[in-house]
């Protein structure tokens, strides 16, 4: 369940409780009624912990506040009007996970609602048949995981494809995530998302330079694959990185962290050409 608050800072604890339960703890998301980036959270925080952070946030912002749990996986989804594709990474995904992340890719299908056809994985392409969910997940991306995305996409398939006559036949993206508590939970919308002709992954040129550190210095390459890991509450320093990198004339960058993450949608946003890499 998720809590919704226009004026957070009139927000008290017992209006949590109320809403959501004595539980202990609770993630709080700064909300906006315009695409923003970087929004401000607070996780594992007990109400008035919410409630003091709350009171600080900035004006014209509301806030999301769920009861606390562990999230199994994490993905992101790319509405297509023939296609629809889904990239997930267990665990949470930050800005530029070092883990490469499993593709789903399907159809949109009249009964089904969906019709998957491809699974690509870190290792090697793999058919789409995921049948079973265990209790727990041992820091990858397991067959339940996929199975599970699977199934919330069939489910929503008419509510995401009504999305894509709002957005006037526009792809668009979109963030979820599965907890034990809430199940699969869509969690915000974006417009940045690739052509569809350019999720195929690609084998990186082998004189291609690596960066590795998001305070590296950036060669003077026409292309670079980057192997970063940021949080959320240091973008500051990927989009120093990404000053360089334009700075340095690099026009294609290489990402093993998924044309759906968060840095291939900042990369898209300078200009620069993001490629999946093998």
């Amino acid at each position: 369940m998720t809590a919704a608050y226009d004026a957070p800072a009139d927000l008290d604890p017992a209006a949590i409780h109320r809403d959501l339960g004595d539980g202990d703890r609770y993630v709080a998301r700064a909300s906006a009624t315009t695409a923003a980036l970087n929004l401000p959270r607070i996780v594992d925080a007990t109400a008035q912990q919410v409630c003091q952070w709350a009171a600080q946030l900035g004006p014209g912002l509301g806030i999301l506040v769920q009861a606390y749990s562990e999230l199994a996986f994490c993905g992101q989804l790319a509405v297509y009007p023939d296609t629809v594709v889904a990239e997930l990474v267990s665990g949470v995904w930050e800005m530029s996970a070092a883990q490469q992340p499993i593709s789903i890719t399907g159809t949109w299908e009249p009964t089904r609602g969906v019709r998957w056809t491809h699974v690509s994985g870190a290792v090697q392409d793999q058919p789409c048949t995921w049948l079973y969910e265990p209790d727990a997940h041992r820091g990858h991306v397991e067959d339940w995981m996929i199975a599970a995305t699977q199934r919330w996409t069939e489910a929503s398939a008419p509510g995401l494809q009504q999305l894509l006559g709002v957005n006037q036949g526009n792809a668009y993206g979109l963030k979820f995530h599965r907890t034990s508590s809430t199940g699969v939970a869509a969690q915000n919308l974006y417009d940045n998302v690739p052509p569809p002709s350019s999720l195929q992954r690609i084998a990186v040129p082998q004189d291609c330079p690596v960066i590795g550190d998001v305070h590296q210095a950036v060669p003077a390459a026409g292309e670079v694959q980057l192997d970063v890991s940021v949080c959320r509450e240091d973008a500051d320093h990927f989009d120093g990185l990404i000053d360089r990198l334009r700075a340095a004339g690099v026009a294609r960058v290489y990402l093993r962290s998924g044309l759906l993450s968060h840095a291939a949608i900042r990369l898209r946003e300078a200009a620069i050409d993001v490629r999946a890499a093998q």
